[in-house]
């Protein structure tokens, strides 16, 4: 049995270079030359497997069953190119925005609150949209696709399927060789924004950074392109013109894929006034081994008498709950970390970092709304013991965890399955809420959206109201908790704080969540 948090579970698509991740775990996490199309299909996964799912009275029964059939049907028409009409017939999609979970469902809940989704034809679209895939070289990733999508509304959308495979030599690895360009662009609205430059990568080296937006790819215009069709436009290629849109002017690039390790964990080291240093250790995702590189990275912070450590958690999907207590074990020592509360059980599993601390000075913690799962609950227990001051943007708000195992169906098949949810030392859950910033930062959401804004059938906590936000006053509850975490953290002396503020190196304004965490640890 495998027990992870596997990274966000969104309904968008993700380009890395030239390869890309699909929502709804097919593949959260950075993916290398092991192609998760490739895996998909070594498990031979027919449309056979999921084929009674799709009987008109199964689906017809109730809300959730025709809720998770549609979405299922939405999805794989999507992947074929089509829509399906609130008359049920199948028709060319003209429109190719991207939309969540949430926005696809609602014209099909409001047919079932009129009475009229029983003239959905459910076989009949099913039919002819299983006659596209089959026997096709794609085939087992469509089934795969479909399958998420209707566990997403029947289970939850973090309950899904992955070739057992891929988990063990990609997912789980923290370090993945790729021929790539070295970003992850994710579509919103009619734009492909970068939201990942991987560090030395192509495009890093080209001047490309975050937030920049991908206009044209060897002179199409992507703007109206699906996401797969944008990822056609890099196969079998070796090199790829690009137009960028950077702030207010246009950059042409002209540049060859490498073969690349991109790393989980990256370092760079930040000059502060008085020839202080700081050190930023970025963590992309929590694979094996990721705990390891980390220390060693802590131990060269302390050798080079480092006046403060920026642990930047930023769009970290999260990954392996054994390496997060790990990690939180180098700045807190053996305190607890968080709790496993099952759906099925009265009494919650305690967790323990076992291993001895590794660094003892000042420390910041940078999360935005890509930060997720067990990511969150790091940044969450090194809040709530008041270890870390944490900046930026409230996070994902994934807290609940899933368990593996060998789907009976196809022993070359993991099924994830959600059992419970997490809470950190303070008795709160990241489900819904996140984790709040100590000191929040306005800055442009590159991430797309949080869970409660994606997903039509998010998790609810179980805790009684006022220790999650799985309330309907969540938006009120959040506000007066940010308000009193920021309260908690302004500076009694304002007036010295400003003056060190205004020492500081103004360079870092490109990047103001790295910025306030280098004056914060520079000023404390």
């Amino acid at each position: 049995m495998v027990r992870i948090w596997l990274g966000v579970l969104s309904v968008i698509f993700a380009l890395v270079g030239v390869q890309w991740l699909r929502s709804n775990s097919l593949a959260q996490n950075e993916v290398n030359t092991l192609s998760v199309e490739e895996k998909w299909k070594e498990t031979g996964l027919k449309i056979q497997d999921i084929d009674n799912l799709f009987i008109n009275k199964h689906c017809h029964l109730n809300k959730k069953y025709f809720l998770s059939c549609m979405n299922a049907l939405t999805v794989l028409a999507e992947k074929q190119g089509k829509e399906i009409t609130s008359q049920g017939k199948l028709i060319a999609d003209i429109n190719k925005m991207a939309m969540t979970e949430k926005e696809k469902l609602s014209k099909w809940e409001e047919l079932y609150e009129l009475n009229q989704s029983t003239q959905i034809p459910i076989e009949k679209i099913w039919k002819q949209l299983s006659t596209l895939i089959q026997n096709q070289s794609n085939e087992s990733l469509r089934v795969a696709q479909t399958f998420n999508a209707y566990l997403s509304i029947f289970k939850d959308p973090h309950s899904y399927i992955l070739p057992k495979e891929y988990y063990d030599k990609v997912v789980a690895q923290s370090q993945n060789k790729m021929n790539s360009y070295g970003f992850i662009v994710s579509k919103h609205g009619s734009k492909f924004v970068f939201t990942r430059i991987y560090a030395d990568s192509v495009f890093e080296r080209s001047g490309v950074r975050k937030g920049d937006i991908l206009l044209e790819v060897d002179g199409v215009e992507v703007s109206a392109l699906s996401t797969e069709e944008l990822l056609n436009l890099f196969k079998d290629k070796t090199k790829n013109k690009f137009v960028i849109m950077q702030k207010d002017k246009l950059i042409n690039l002209s540049l060859n894929k490498e073969s690349q390790i991109l790393k989980s964990v990256q370092s760079k080291k930040l000059l502060v006034e008085n020839n202080k240093t700081q050190l930023q250790i970025s963590i992309y995702k929590i694979a094996e081994g990721v705990c390891k590189e980390t220390s060693d990275l802590l131990v060269k912070a302390a050798s080079m008498k480092a006046s403060g450590v920026i642990l930047d958690l930023r769009d970290n999907s999260g990954g392996s709950m054994d390496e997060v207590l790990c990690l939180a074990g180098l700045f807190l020592g053996d305190k607890k970390i968080y709790d496993l509360k099952y759906f099925n059980q009265k009494n919650p599993e305690e967790f323990y970092a076992m291993n001895e601390q590794v660094y003892f000075g000042s420390l910041a913690v940078l999360i935005n709304q890509g930060t997720a799962s067990s990511a969150e609950i790091l940044a969450g227990a090194l809040q709530d013991y008041k270890r870390a001051v944490v900046i930026g943007e409230r996070s994902f708000g994934k807290g609940s965890f899933q368990e593996g195992e060998v789907w009976f169906k196809n022993p070359k098949v993991l099924i994830f399955q959600t059992k419970g949810i997490f809470t950190l030392p303070s008795g709160m859950s990241p489900q819904l809420m996140g984790v709040l910033p100590d000191i929040p930062i306005d800055s442009v959401d590159l991430a797309e959206g949080r869970e409660e804004d994606l997903y039509f059938n998010p998790i609810k906590s179980t805790l009684p109201l006022g220790t999650h936000a799985g309330s309907l006053s969540i938006e009120s509850y959040q506000h007066n908790l940010l308000l009193e975490k920021y309260s908690k953290s302004l500076p009694k002396n304002n007036s010295r704080r400003d003056a060190c503020e205004g020492n500081i190196n103004q360079s870092l304004t490109d990047d103001p969540q790295l910025g306030k965490a280098q004056v914060h640890l520079a000023c404390s």
